[in-house]
């Protein structure tokens, strides 16, 4: 019996199902996770841009999925008719298989009657060749005569007289109704084996027809299984971009939000240095002399003239931009402190907390969208020691603390892993930190 299964995929079909797999990474826009944000909008203009092709893409995607399943349930007519064939052909075949089986017990049973036929008229073969004989010495020996001469009335003359003519009789007609039955069980004898014939030629038939109908039963679930996979794919297109979408809207509604940054300058700088209203308590003296790697001139706070702080106030640069390659690249930079309490970790910038949480390479980290000076910005706090004490959607000053420093998710101690992304946070965009803020060994 073949096995009847029309179900095949996720809802559709029942022995396919590609599953669509959702992103492993964590990116986070105001508590959307995305897969990846190497498309994101850094502009109003380019998230429109990016909300109608999605909508677009995402039409086309359901005009595929619309077509491919009205396809299908076409197949699945098909196929259903095919499997309803099957069925209807194996049990025409068991029935005939049943009727040869009777057919030949009969021919069995009748091969026994034939046989002991045989042996009947073999045995009234002799015996009637034993009369014969014995007749033929009568006749010879004149002892039929005698037998009739003997006859004392002419009543027991009659009644030899037919006596004789009876065991003639009756051997004769003996002989012809075993010559009957023979023939009677011959002609039934070859009829049951014609038709043993016919049902056997008639079950090789619905055989190949079997075979012709199970290949297109193979052929159609084939073919449903690739309209399946069409299907899944729509639909996993359709999922991904309505995630696209959702990441253009809330990447334009961040830069809507996103308030511009204060504006500082060598005066604000120095103003800010001395009077000691820095929000890194502790660092004058460390970084305020110069810069170290040419970023441009930082106040004695940290301050870059571009907007950023350092995000911590005191610390200790313990692998910088690039310093291992593998397995991965390092894109940031490492600060650790030689304080054994809690070190609090600062925002760089003012912005708008797009990401706030648990990510299994970065443990509890912090992204930050930031618009300065018109550019898009995204900054990254990664290894807190706790749940940030910030959260998505969330406005936060330079300077504002966002948690503490700590080592969770990939991490070997103590220290804050801290990215900058020009644009705007996105997997693989990161640049050196040191492009905008100055990092001197220890401050």
């Amino acid at each position: 019996m073949l096995k009847r299964s029309i179900g095949i995929g996720c809802g559709v079909m029942a022995t396919l199902c590609v599953a669509h797999v959702m992103p492993s990474t964590n990116y986070n826009i105001n508590g959307v996770q995305v897969a990846s944000a190497e498309e994101a909008c850094t502009t109003a203009e380019e998230c429109d841009e990016q909300i109608n092709a999605a909508r677009i893409r995402i039409s086309d995607a359901n005009s595929e999925r619309e077509a491919a399943e009205n396809v299908l349930s076409v197949v699945e007519d098909d196929l259903t008719e095919v499997l309803d064939r099957i069925d209807a052909t194996e049990a025409t075949i068991e029935k005939l298989e049943t009727q040869v089986e009777e057919i030949k017990t009969s021919i069995h049973n009748h091969k026994e009657e034939l046989a002991q036929l045989d042996e009947e008229v073999e045995e009234l073969q002799e015996l009637i060749g034993y009369r014969l004989r014995l007749a033929q010495r009568m006749n010879n020996s004149n002892e039929v005569l005698d037998f009739l001469t003997e006859s004392e009335t002419v009543v027991d003359f009659i009644r030899r007289v037919r006596v004789i003519n009876h065991l003639s009789k009756t051997d004769a007609e003996l002989m012809e109704e075993l010559n009957t039955l023979i023939e009677r069980q011959q002609v039934i004898l070859q009829t049951l084996q014609d038709e043993q014939l016919a049902l056997t030629a008639k079950t090789e038939e619905l055989e190949a027809e079997k075979v012709i109908l199970a290949d297109n039963q193979k052929q159609l679930e084939e073919r449903m299984k690739s309209l399946a996979k069409q299907i899944q794919a729509s639909e996993n297109t359709i999922l991904d971009e309505e995630e696209a979408l959702r990441i253009a809207e809330e990447q334009k509604r961040v830069l809507e939000q996103t308030p511009p940054p204060a504006v500082f300058t060598t005066n604000d700088s120095d103003n800010s240095s001395n009077s000691g209203s820095s929000a890194e308590s502790g660092a004058g003296s460390g970084a305020g002399s110069s810069a170290e790697s040419g970023a441009g001139s930082i106040n004695g706070a940290g301050v870059e003239n571009g907007g950023f702080i350092r995000p911590v106030s005191s610390g200790v640069i313990t692998c910088r931009w690039g310093c291992y390659t593998s397995p991965t690249f390092h894109n940031g930079i490492d600060i650790q402190s030689t304080d054994r309490s809690a070190v609090p970790i600062l925002a760089a910038a003012t912005g708008v907390v797009t990401t706030s949480g648990w990510h299994a390479a970065y443990g509890n980290w912090v992204v930050i969208q930031h618009n300065i000076n018109g550019e898009a910005y995204g900054t990254v706090y990664a290894h807190m020691r706790d749940t940030p004490i910030v959260s998505v959607g969330d406005t936060v000053s330079q300077g504002q603390q966002l948690g503490n420093m700590g080592s969770t998710g990939n991490s070997t101690g103590i220290h804050l892993h801290f990215e900058i992304h020009p644009g705007g946070w996105r997997w693989g965009a990161a640049v050196n930190p040191e492009r905008y803020l100055d990092f001197p060994s220890r401050w």
